[in-house]
């Protein structure tokens, strides 16, 4: 079982969550007949977000550091201008087998690494609006 975390949930983090728990892939296990291979976690400030991602199985995290102990991949899926502080919040939980995905438009993998650690695995990805869909 591979665990990819997300922190925000809002509609970029949370369309791509549903389209992998839908997925063959995914975990939302009453629409496959075969245990799912990713079990999803997510961290929002927004309890209402969280609320709707129960219904495709993903798994709540109280706090963006449970989503690093939990998960090899974590998807950051916050808007840029608030990238600096979960990074910072983060900074002493990212671990060198980490994989950090970036959805923020914007912002380059050598901020990552500086706000984090200095080797960490950074993926930089550029979702659009179609994603949605």
């Amino acid at each position: 079982m591979i665990n990819v975390g997300f922190i925000g949930a809002g509609n970029m983090g949370f369309a791509i969550m549903k389209g992998i728990a839908e997925s063959e892939f995914g975990n939302s296990i009453s629409m496959h007949a075969f245990s799912p291979t990713i079990k999803l976690f997510a961290f929002d400030p927004d309890s209402e977000k969280i609320k709707k991602l129960a219904q495709y199985g993903i798994e709540s995290c109280t706090s963006e550091s449970e989503i690093f102990e939990k998960c090899k991949y974590v998807f950051l899926a916050v808007k840029p201008q608030m990238l600096g502080n979960v990074l910072e919040t983060v900074s002493q939980d990212v671990k060198e087998d980490n994989v950090i995905v970036s959805i923020c438009a914007g912002i380059t993998g050598d901020f990552i690494k500086s706000k984090t650690i200095d080797n960490a695995k950074v993926v930089l990805v550029m979702p659009n609006t179609p994603v949605l869909l």
